[in-house]
């Protein structure tokens, strides 16, 4: 019978760990995903549940709209609704007229008279999207009480104070907006 006594396991000396250099790579590449991450759900929360949406009608009416009884927000709502579809065509028209100037100002050769006429043309559509909407705001004043359009000044005064804090409290200037 052969006396062999059994071989110890690998001490820690021995155990081959990962150079330096690849837990550097792996902290900055988890850090950048964290980065990437953050960046993306800040563009989801900005475009989509901040400061974008339902930001619709005049002076961002829409989330007034919150404040206001069921019944009242229902009607007013319906009456947005049909504004905002009424100006669909109207901001579609706009936005094509914004990429004819663009192109016009981007070919080679820059023909002048086409910037122009371009130019004049996106500027146009732009008061168009503005008288539609001057000539609907009335209409919607209409449908609320003394009371309500006082409130909503109220409000609407409130949160640009609101924003105007927020904006200063980081440290930017007023100029940017």
């Amino acid at each position: 019978m052969t006396d062999t006594a059994p071989q110890p396991g690998p001490s820690l000396a021995t155990v081959r760990r990962a150079p330096l250099w690849m837990w550097v790579v792996l902290v900055l590449s988890v850090a950048l995903n964290i980065v990437v991450l953050g960046a993306a759900a800040r563009a989801v929360w900005h475009f989509r549940g901040g400061h974008f949406a339902g930001e619709h009608g005049p002076g961002g009416f829409t989330p007034y709209l919150r404040s206001l009884p069921a019944t009242r927000r229902d009607e007013i709502a319906r009456l947005l609704d049909g504004e905002r579809e009424a100006m669909q065509a109207l901001r579609r028209d706009a936005r094509e007229k914004r990429r004819e100037l663009a192109d016009a100002f981007a070919a080679e050769p820059l023909d002048t008279a086409r910037l122009a006429a371009a130019a004049r043309a996106a500027s146009e559509a732009r008061i168009a999207l503005i008288r539609q909407r001057e000539s609907f705001f009335p209409s919607l004043a209409a449908k609320l009480s003394a009371e309500e359009r006082r409130a909503y000044l109220d409000w609407r005064s409130n949160r640009r104070w609101r924003r105007w804090h927020e904006h200063h409290r980081r440290g930017e200037d007023d100029t940017s907006r």
